[in-house]
């Protein structure tokens, strides 16, 4: 499966605008690129923000705003699965800047590694420094949205390693979840569906020497 892995930094704890965010496309099992685009949010930073991601008002001074990178970035959205690790906050996050700016968001099929490695794994905790760690993935730096792209990124591609794996959008999952919760395994082997099959992407997008601009 070829998928973009995403992850958003916020100025704020209301988590509805973006100071950064990080992409990585992933196409036959390879990165095909990654970076973080700072993002002017036209909103306050507050310190608690600045103290995790360490990007201020100043760092984001004649960067675009979330809507011009939206333009340049949108068919990645459009045209691939999107994963994030705590889905629940980037989802979030990118629904609620997006209504802020008035952009219309394509359907997406959402894939959380987070809730992915909790139905697969028995680990003693789940977030992203954690799980890079039983997996052997290096984490470059914790909260650079480049950086946490990528081990996302990686995560999902462990993930898809192990054919015994459920690998499900979140839509399926919840679905899943809610059907068949309380059950033991044998019993949700017995009775569950079979979760449909991943599609794989043949959409060709344009290309990616624009990338070599601003952002």
């Amino acid at each position: 499966m070829d998928f973009i892995a995403v992850d958003f930094e916020t100025p704020n704890w209301k988590n509805d605008s973006i100071c950064a965010m990080g992409i990585t496309l992933v196409e036959n099992s390879k990165v095909v690129f990654n970076r973080e685009i700072l993002v002017n949010p036209h909103a306050r930073f507050d310190a608690r923000n600045i103290e995790v991601h360490g990007i201020s008002r100043d760092d984001v001074q004649g960067c675009p705003s979330f809507g011009e990178v939206w333009e340049k970035y949108y068919l990645y959205f459009n045209h691939y699965p999107v994963v994030m690790h705590n889905a629940a906050f980037d989802k979030n996050v990118l629904e609620k800047a997006a209504k802020r700016e008035h952009i219309s968001l394509p359907p997406i099929d959402y894939y959380c590694t987070m809730a992915l490695c909790k139905a697969n794994y028995k680990f003693e905790h789940y977030n992203l420094p954690s799980v890079c760690n039983e997996f052997g993935i290096t984490l470059e730096n914790h909260h650079n949205a480049a950086s946490d792209s990528l081990a996302a990124a990686k995560i999902m591609l462990k993930l898809m390693e192990d054919r015994s794996n459920t690998i499900a959008s979140i839509d399926h999952m919840y679905c899943y979840r809610y059907e068949y919760h309380g059950q033991s395994a044998e019993e949700r082997e017995v009775s569950a569906p079979s979760l449909p099959p991943i599609e794989e992407n043949n959409y060709v997008l344009p290309s990616l020497d624009f990338y070599n601009g601003e952002f």
